[in-house]
């Protein structure tokens, strides 16, 4: 089977899960997160698809507290949970907390590690890493987020 776009939609499915599993959670970060300043974010993705770079992508969002004040809100596109994956509890060391989760069903299988730091007031980065297989075949990708706040929100 060779379809072209198949470790993204992957990727996607599976980070678009990690993130949503944790999108309503307490933030594993409240104290740095109760720091970080509302207004408009400036996002890059540059993402790797079985090691080979993709095209970077680049958005902009407004952010206010309840946003920062959820662990998965800034990487999360809003998707439903997924009753496939089963997220660990958020480790934290310093101002970086990580997650990982293991998904399974539909015919595939995987694991997402999350990994995010909040640098107050203006700044936060982040990694995500997929690992899935699907009909024996292993897809790895990979994504480095980095953003910051670039102004007001525009009304």
């Amino acid at each position: 089977m060779t379809i072209r776009w198949l470790p993204t939609v992957v990727f996607v499915a599976f980070a678009g899960a990690a993130a949503a599993q944790s999108a309503s959670a307490p933030s594993p970060l409240p104290d740095l997160a109760a720091r970080m300043q509302s207004g408009l974010w400036a996002q890059t993705i540059r993402p790797k698809a079985n090691g080979v770079a993709r095209p970077e992508r680049r958005s902009e969002r407004c952010l206010g507290p309840a946003d920062f004040g959820r662990a998965g809100k800034l990487f999360s596109n809003d998707r439903p949970d997924n009753p496939e994956c089963r997220p660990d509890p958020w480790v934290r060391s310093g101002s970086t907390a990580r997650q990982r989760t293991v998904c399974n069903g539909h015919g595939v299988s995987g694991v997402a590690e999350v990994s995010f730091t909040l640098s107050p007031p203006n700044r936060y980065s982040g990694t995500f890493k997929t690992t899935s297989t699907i009909g024996g075949r292993t897809i790895e990708n990979a994504a480095d987020i980095d953003a910051v706040r670039v102004g007001d929100c525009r009304k």
